[in-house]
């Protein structure tokens, strides 16, 4: 039964790049201020402006583990590469970490 259940989530790891929820993530940071960015295509055009979010876990002893998200700037689009990437540059003081999460507006 573990197996049957666990097979049902290789449709999701098979998508790789897809993002159904057009949010993107930085895999790649070139630079402090710039990075390459999987996205879902058709998602982005170079010159939009996008939202740049950050995760951060802080491990809480016995407590467990607590998360959370937020803004931390904002980014332009700077070129496509192919359909699902896209290189995104930080501006006004922003800076892009892999991992970031990319939110086209």
């Amino acid at each position: 039964m573990k197996i049957i259940h666990g097979l049902g989530l290789l449709p999701l790891l098979a998508m790789g790049c897809g993002h159904a929820a057009m949010n993107g993530s930085v895999v790649m940071a070139t630079t402090p201020n710039e990075g390459h960015v999987c996205l879902a295509e058709g998602s982005v055009a170079v010159g939009d402006r996008v939202a740049i979010l950050r995760h951060v876990c802080t491990n809480n002893g016995r407590a467990g583990v607590s998360c959370s998200s937020g803004a931390v700037g904002q980014g332009e689009v700077t070129s496509l590469l192919g359909s699902h990437y896209a290189t995104v540059r930080a501006i006004d003081g922003a800076e892009l970490h892999e991992g970031d999460t990319i939110r086209p507006r």
